[in-house]
């Protein structure tokens, strides 16, 4: 499976339960910090049209690290598509209630079975300092499992501001983290100045 660049696609902003269409349009656009052990750098995600996902009206995000298929339905958000993997059925990767999920994977030409289990947040918020603010989150895990290590994507979810952060983890060790920066107009992002992956001191 592979799932680079997911925590860039969850960019859903404050529409927990909506009608994405409505919500999301294309040319929106969204700043996260990503960690990439050793890289670190900032991504642009940008939403590029509505796409349905699990029976529902959702939207596919692009970004740097490929483009992804998400929507929610009934509280549940779901992935149809990460970086270069579509999942079928689609794959939930945060709720409120415990989730098991059996399917197939396909990347590259390639199709492997796929299984998940979602942990849903605990009843205490989680609290993290995210973009310099201190926030309650709730947190969701889900664990793939195929023809590779297990998977562990972390999702934290803010009441009104959406998805805030995002890792994945292989084997227990950190793949990827996103944390949200901004929200911008296309204008303001062609006026902003490009910024390079680099390597921490």
């Amino acid at each position: 499976m592979h799932l680079t660049g997911l925590a860039l696609s969850l960019t859903l902003v404050g529409c927990r339960g909506q009608d994405l269409s409505g919500t999301l349009q294309p040319g929106q656009t969204w700043t996260y910090r990503v960690l990439a052990p050793p890289m670190r750098y900032v991504e642009t995600v940008r939403a590029t049209r509505n796409v349905p996902v699990a029976g529902a009206n959702g939207v596919e995000l692009a970004s740097g690290l490929g483009t992804s298929r998400l929507a929610w339905k009934n509280n549940v958000l779901y992935a149809s598509k990460l970086g270069t993997t579509f999942y079928e059925p689609a794959i939930p990767l945060w709720s409120r209630t415990e989730m098991k999920h059996h399917g197939r994977a396909l990347s590259f030409g390639r199709t492997s079975p796929v299984a998940g289990n979602l942990t849903p947040p605990p009843a205490k918020p989680v609290e993290l300092t995210i973009n310099g603010q201190k926030l309650k989150l709730e947190e969701a895990v889900i664990v793939l499992t195929g023809d590779g290590p297990p998977r562990e994507i972390r999702t934290w979810i803010h009441p009104s501001r959406g998805l805030v952060q995002q890792e994945e983890r292989v084997n227990g060790r950190l793949r990827i983290q996103t944390q949200m920066l901004t929200t911008q107009s296309l204008a303001q992002l062609e006026a902003s100045p490009k910024v390079e992956p680099k390597s921490p001191e």
